[in-house]
C-alpha cells in the first residue's frame, strides 16, 4: 500500500508541472492570441491537427493505454461544439490556473460523468481500490494533458519531445515478486494469451525507461540514485535533494493507508532576481505572473531600462512606471522589425489584459463621464 501511494504522488509532481505547461500555454493563446476564433474558423486542418496532437499525446503521456478512459479524446468530440470540445478543455485548465506561470497550486483532474460511473465505488470499499482508481484518474488526465498539449505545439509548430517514463522504484520482496509471475502466468492461461503486449504505440518513445529523483524529478540512471533509509522506494539523486524533500516525504513515507486529502505541495511560484516584492494593497494580475515567469528564465534579455521600470510596476503598479516599460517595450520590437517574435499590438494587449489600462472607453464609460461633467456644470450653474 505504501508503494501504491509514493507513486501517486510521485505521478501527481509530474501530472502538476505537466499541467503548469498546459496552463501557461492556454493562457498565452486564449487570453493574448487569437488561438479561440482561429481554431473555429479552420474546417479540414482542425481535423488534421487534432490527429497529430492525438499521436504526439500518445508518445507524450506517461501511459499511453489511459486513453481508453478518456472519451474528451474522439476526434469528433475534439473539433467539435461539445461541452468537453478542445476549447473547452483548455478554458477549464485556465480556470483553475490563470496565472500561467508554469505552477499549478494543486492538481486538477477533468471529470467525466461516464468515466465517474465506470469508476464508482462504494464508501466501504478498500483502500487499495480507491488508491487504484485515483491513479487511474491520474493516468487519464496525464493523458489528456499531454494530448492537449500537443495540438497546441502542432499548431504552433514546435519541435516533437518524446516523452521518458519514470520507472516505479520500489523492490518487491521475493514472496511478491513470486505471487506476481503466478498471477501472470494464470491471467496468460486463462485469457489464451500468446505473447506479451507492449503497451506502447509510438516508434519515437525511448526504448528504455529511467528512474527519477523524488525531489527535483530529474531522470538518471538507477545507479546514480539513492534510496530512502526507512520506505526504501522513494530515490534521489544527492543528500541536498533528499533534505529539501524530508518534510514534504515524511507525509507518505510508510503510509499504509488512502488519503486523497494528502498530496505534493506544489513548486515554489518563479521569481527572478532582482523581484521585488509586492506593496501593501497592490496584487500581481495573472499577466503579471505570466512576466514574472517569462524573465525569470536566465537566459532571456531584455533592456535594462525596461527592467528598471518592470521592477517599479511589479512592486506598486506605478503608472509612470508602466507608460514607460510600453513605450521601451514597443519601441524595442519595432526596432527589430519583421525578425521580431513579439509585436507591437501583442505588447499593447499584454498591458491592457495586466494592468486594465490603455484600453479604449466603452460607451458606458462615455455616458458616466458625460454624466460627471454636466454635473460639474450645473454646480456652477452651467449646462452643456
Amino acid at each position: 500500500m505504501n508503494e501504491l501511494n509514493l507513486d501517486n504522488v510521485r505521478i501527481t509532481k509530474e501530472l502538476m508541472r505537466a499541467e503548469g505547461v498546459l496552463a501557461a500555454l492556454a493562457v498565452e493563446q486564449l487570453q493574448y492570441g487569437n488561438f479561440e476564433e482561429e481554431w473555429k474558423a479552420l474546417s479540414v486542418e482542425k481535423r488534421e491537427l487534432a490527429l497529430d496532437g492525438l499521436y504526439r499525446g500518445s508518445c507524450t503521456c506517461p501511459r499511453d493505454n489511459s486513453r481508453i478512459i478518456c472519451p474528451e479524446l474522439r476526434i469528433e468530440v475534439l473539433i467539435g461544439d461539445g461541452e468537453y470540445n478542445l476549447i473547452n478543455l483548455l478554458k477549464q485548465i485556465v480556470a483553475h490556473d490563470p496565472t500561467g506561470n508554469m505552477r499549478v497550486k494543486e492538481v486538477f483532474l477533468y471529470e467525466h460523468p461516464f468515466v465517474a460511473h465506470e469508476y464508482r465505488y462504494s464508501p466501504d470499499a478498500s483502500d487499495h481500490l480507491k488508491a487504484f482508481v485515483r491513479r487511474a484518474f491520474l493516468w487519464r488526465t496525464f493523458c489528456i494533458v499531454s494530448t492537449l498539449v500537443s495540438i497546441i505545439r502542432v499548431y504552433t509548430n514546435y519541435p516533437f519531445e518524446p516523452y521518458i517514463p519514470v520507472i516505479s522504484s520500489a523492490r518487491p520482496r521475493d514472496d511478491d515478486r513470486k505471487a506476481r509471475k503466478e498471477m501472470s502466468r494464470d491471467g496468460i492461461k486463462r485469457n489464451n494469451l500468446k505473447k506479451t503486449v507492449d503497451n506502447s504505440q509510438c516508434k519515437e518513445r525511448k526504448a528504455i525507461a529511467f528512474h527519477a529523483c523524488g525531489a527535483c524529478l530529474k531522470k538518471t540512471d538507477l545507479e546514480k540514485l539513492k534510496r530512502c533509509g526507512r520506505c526504501q522506494i522513494v530515490l534521489y539523486c544527492s543528500n541536498d535533494c533528499q533534505k529539501k524533500d524530508w518534510p514534504e516525504h515524511k507525509k507518505f513515507c510508510g503510509k499504509q493507508d488512502f488519503d486523497p486529502r494528502l498530496a505534493p505541495a506544489p513548486d515554489a511560484p518563479s521569481e527572478f532576481i532582482g523581484c521585488p516584492p509586492v506593496a501593501d494593497g497592490y496584487i500581481r494580475s495573472p499577466a503579471l505572473w505570466r512576466q514574472i515567469w517569462y524573465l525569470s528564465n536566465p537566459t532571456r534579455s531584455a533592456d535594462i531600462e525596461f527592467l528598471v521600470a518592470r521592477r517599479r510596476a511589479m512592486a506598486t503598479g506605478d503608472l509612470s512606471a508602466i507608460h514607460q516599460m510600453r513605450v521601451l517595450a514597443t519601441w524595442n520590437q519595432m526596432a527589430m522589425g519583421p525578425n521580431s517574435e513579439v509585436t507591437p499590438d501583442q505588447i499593447r494587449r499584454q498591458f491592457e489584459k495586466e494592468y486594465n489600462v490603455y484600453k479604449k472607453a466603452t460607451k458606458e464609460e462615455k455616458e458616466e463621464e458625460r454624466e460627471f461633467y454636466r454635473r460639474r456644470l450645473a454646480s456652477e450653474g452651467r449646462t452643456l
